[in-house]
């Protein structure tokens, strides 16, 4: 599946670093003049509750992928509600074409927010992750530590 991740924030990268983990092709639109814009690599740092209740605290380094395409399977969004129509109109403007995971605590009712999403398919979600970004701007190392549980349905 080829993947948008929309920034670089926690949840977004939690979810991408997992998503590139089960085999997908994941890649990231960051805004012109972020202070994320030449990142290229992230150290995350992951507490995984899938085999241990407690979990289990794993590290790895994380590539990030600038989009390459117009065109993918998902495009995952997870930003305060506020900011959602900003994103759409980024979207619009970039002619991005993709269904819409949009992983936000929402409060809109569904008449607005289908005229913010209007043209694009989504499906609301719900983030599970938190945790902080460090970026030490000498050597653009982003570090990223979370509290992640990851859980599995049954």
């Amino acid at each position: 599946m080829d993947i948008l991740i929309i920034g670089l924030g926690v949840i977004g990268t939690t979810y991408a670093s997992v998503f590139k983990e089960a085999g997908h092709n994941v890649e990231h639109y960051i805004r012109e003049g972020s202070n994320k814009e030449y990142i290229s690599n992230i150290e995350v740092t992951l507490l995984d509750g899938r085999e241990s209740s407690k979990g289990i605290q794993v590290k790895k380094e994380y590539t990030v992928n600038p989009h390459s395409k117009k065109e993918y399977d998902m495009i995952f969004v997870s930003i305060s509600q506020g900011k959602i129509a900003n994103v759409m109109e980024i979207l619009r403007k970039e002619t991005f074409k993709g269904t819409i995971l949009l992983c936000c605590n929402l409060w809109y009712d569904k008449q607005y927010l289908d005229k913010i999403m209007q043209g694009y398919d989504y499906i609301l979600g719900f983030p599970v992750a938190g945790g902080c970004i460090k970026i030490k701007k000498k050597s653009l190392l982003l570090k990223l530590n979370l509290i992640v549980v990851y859980s599995t349905i049954s």
